[in-house]
């Protein structure tokens, strides 16, 4: 027969954030299951960029959402480079990149773009079917480029602030409801 989980066994798997991101980042053994990463994993073997605690994962996200707002196709790995240099953890750098993804970078980048275009006080530029058709899409990109990084490197900074502060908080209120509810236990 189970035993059934009490409330502080519950609140620290489920609510704890250590343990949150403990249980979906993989660790080194896990990924040195796999034969195609051990040229790389065997670089990145510090121990400094595998631990999960406060200060590591909040600037590992941060980094993370950062680079995901960049319109560059090589988000992940500026965000393990920054990661790597940083000493923060590496895996939740990487994975919080993925909030760009197919699905979600078109809204993204246009909303960056908006953003840009108020920024620099320019107008917002439209591309039609018939510039794709000749060389005015060319000579259209200085317009869109300027604007759509302007916009992502504002974005992805204050998107940044905003994730660092909520996981940082976050994690240090979790702890603070652990040691109360440690308190209230007879």
């Amino acid at each position: 027969m189970k035993d059934e989980l009490e409330y502080g066994d519950y609140f620290n798997k489920i609510v704890m954030a250590k343990f949150f991101f403990k249980r979906i980042l993989p660790t080194r053994e896990k990924l040195n299951r796999y034969r195609i990463l051990n040229p790389i994993i065997s670089r990145i073997s510090s121990a400094a960029i595998w631990q999960v605690n406060r200060r590591s994962i909040s600037i590992a996200v941060a980094i993370g959402i950062f680079f995901g707002a960049q319109p560059v196709p090589i988000q992940m790995a500026m965000a393990g480079i920054t990661a790597g240099l940083l000493r923060v953890n590496l895996p939740c750098a990487i994975l919080f990149t993925f909030w760009s993804n197919p699905f979600t970078a078109a809204p993204i980048y246009y909303f960056n773009y908006r953003i840009g275009a108020w920024l620099l006080q320019s107008p917002a530029h439209h591309i039609n079917a018939d510039a794709l058709q000749d060389n005015s899409l060319i000579s259209a990109g200085g317009r869109i480029l300027v604007p759509l990084f302007s916009g992502s490197l504002l974005v992805g900074m204050v998107a940044a602030a905003v994730s660092y502060l909520v996981i940082f908080y976050w994690w240090r209120i979790t702890i603070m409801l652990h040691k109360i509810d440690r308190g209230r236990r007879p």
